[in-house]
């Protein structure tokens, strides 16, 4: 149903939506040549779901060629073209069904799937503030220990299932009890598809770079060890470069300041949310544990390499340092241009130039000059690697449009200077393979020179 559609109820349909839903499993590998299919019964489980979920509503069903109600990666291909199709379904389908299963969560591209289309959703509650309930997940084989955070959030109570279902997982009631708990299991789903896809789907997004993606997990190197900068949590710093009540330059309107610099609201009226936490919120559903504070004369930001015994590296991960414009005209100014000095590419800078706020706008050539020369590395750095969409920031929607790519980017310049050695002494990580050999999807040992 890529075509727009209305309803009595719930939002209504947009012709950038694709499949209702995409379907991300791990790929089980045929043991005999000439043995069975062991994804045989995932493929089934597809097929049950896209006529259950027509049967709900006819109008889920996609003639003329455009394809099933759902999406389902059939086969581990390779090739730019089939990765651009992978992309563009998690970019413009409704719900994402993730088959829960040891497995699963050990695979890194099943990782990636979940993390493309997270990012649709935490762009989402950027803009809006409210979480989504998108993602449906099923228990294909219960899995040992205790799952991810954010793989705990979506609610698997709601299909109302028998315990059997919780207790011995899909897989075995379509192989041992296809007729009764099985069926109703998935008329159930089918349901709470239907009602997700048309009233908590996100915004589609555009396509993500699949090869470069941090996957959600696992958070392993090869051989199932740590690796820098994947140990335990994924950390990310929010820093917040503006002046509170007291200290707002003379004459500056007190609307978008509070009792703290974390405070700053540059979107009023429009969102009355302090921008940092609403970085904080994505951050965390985006699988990151964010850190916010003021900067200050203690900030990691101003550390210098090899000063008082630190290390010249980006210590436990990077930041997004959030610049009000009229910083130019507080004390804090020093400590901005001292930031940048330091020329440290994990510290990715935003500065929000709202038009909500017509000061600013009035302003903003001024308050542009002052910022270039405080800051000439750093907004030299992300016009050349950022999105042009992140340079202006105008609107909250634009802020929330581009956030997880902007929380992406970050990480991915975080790794790259800790897999360097800076200031830690670690070696270069060696590629396992020739360039050119061999194909398959970047593994966490090679995934260092496909980033760029």
């Amino acid at each position: 149903m890529s075509q727009a559609i209305d309803h009595d109820e719930g939002p209504s349909r947009r012709t950038e939506y694709g499949s209702c839903f995409f379907l991300s499993y791990a790929h089980t590998p045929r043991v005999f040549q000439d043995g069975p299919d062991l994804n045989y019964w995932v493929r089934e489980f597809f097929r049950d779901l896209c006529n259950e979920l027509v049967s709900c509503d006819p109008r889920w069903h996609r003639p003329d060629g455009q394809g099933l109600p759902g999406f389902m990666d059939e086969e581990i291909r390779e090739g730019r073209l089939w990765r651009r199709r992978l992309v563009t379904e998690l970019a413009t389908c409704r719900v994402f069904i993730p088959l829960y299963c040891g497995p699963f969560f050990a695979s890194e591209n099943c990782g990636k799937e979940w993390a493309i289309f997270r990012a649709r959703q935490m762009a989402h509650m950027a803009q809006t503030g409210q979480p989504n309930e998108a993602i449906l997940p099923v228990i294909w084989k219960p899995v040992r220990g205790e799952l991810p955070p954010f793989a705990t959030a979506p609610q698997m109570e709601r299909l109302g299932a028998a315990d059997a279902y919780f207790e011995r997982g899909l897989y075995e009631l379509i192989r041992l009890d296809r007729d009764r708990a099985y069926t109703s299991v998935v008329l159930r789903l089918a349901e709470r598809l239907d009602e997700a896809a048309r009233n908590a789907a996100p915004p589609p997004g555009p396509p993500a770079d699949f090869d470069a993606m941090h996957p959600m997990f696992p958070l392993r190197g090869e051989s199932g060890s740590p690796e820098p900068g994947e140990a335990g949590e994924r950390r990310l710093r929010i820093t917040v470069a503006a002046p509170h009540l007291l200290s707002m330059p003379p004459g500056r309107d007190r609307l978008y300041y509070g009792a703290r610099g974390e405070d700053w609201r540059p979107y009023q009226p429009q969102s009355s949310v302090p921008l940092a936490s609403r970085v904080e919120d994505v951050a965390r559903g985006l699988g990151y544990t964010p850190q916010v504070s003021t900067l200050n004369g203690t900030s990691p930001e101003l550390h210098e390499p090899g000063s008082d015994g630190r290390p010249a590296d980006p210590a436990d991960g990077p930041t997004l340092l959030l610049v009000d414009p009229w910083v130019a005209h507080t004390d804090m100014s020093e400590s901005v241009k001292a930031v940048d000095g330091r020329r440290k590419g994990w510290v990715r800078v935003l500065v929000p130039w709202s038009l909500t706020d017509t000061q600013t706008a009035e302003q903003a050539p001024v308050l542009r000059s002052l910022l270039e020369r405080l800051l000439p590395w750093s907004l030299a750095e992300w016009s050349r690697t950022a999105p042009a969409a992140t340079r202006e920031l105008a609107t909250v929607s634009d802020f929330g449009h581009t956030m997880p790519e902007v929380v992406e980017l970050a990480w991915r310049s975080y790794r790259r200077a800790v897999r360097s050695g800076a200031g830690r002494g670690y070696p270069l990580r060696p590629l396992l393979r020739e360039p050119g050999e061999g194909a398959g999807p970047a593994s966490g040992s090679d995934i260092a020179a496909t980033e760029d």
